[in-house]
């Protein structure tokens, strides 16, 4: 492997990205391995996924509040109807 493994790991996101961009922006990638290749396949795979998974949460909460919002509202309508 060209890359260390461990490093690459624990690294920031920042620096993760700083690797894979500076690896794409070469000339010629002789020295990079298939295993380097993985790594940083599933590092990006993965982060992905979890952006992924926080997005469909973040709308589920959304439509959540937005639902009660809309219950709230529709009640003191009905309230409001009731007493005028």
């Amino acid at each position: 492997m060209k890359y260390n493994r461990k490093y690459f790991e624990e690294a920031t996101e920042g620096i993760k990205l700083k690797i894979i961009a500076d690896e794409l922006n070469l000339a010629t990638h002789n020295s990079v391995t298939k295993a380097d290749l993985l790594m940083f396949l599933k590092w990006i795979y993965e982060e992905a996924i979890d952006h992924e998974e926080y997005d469909r949460q973040k709308r589920k909460e959304w439509i959540k509040r937005r639902t009660r919002m809309e219950e709230s509202i529709n009640k003191s309508m009905e309230t409001n109807k009731e007493n005028p």
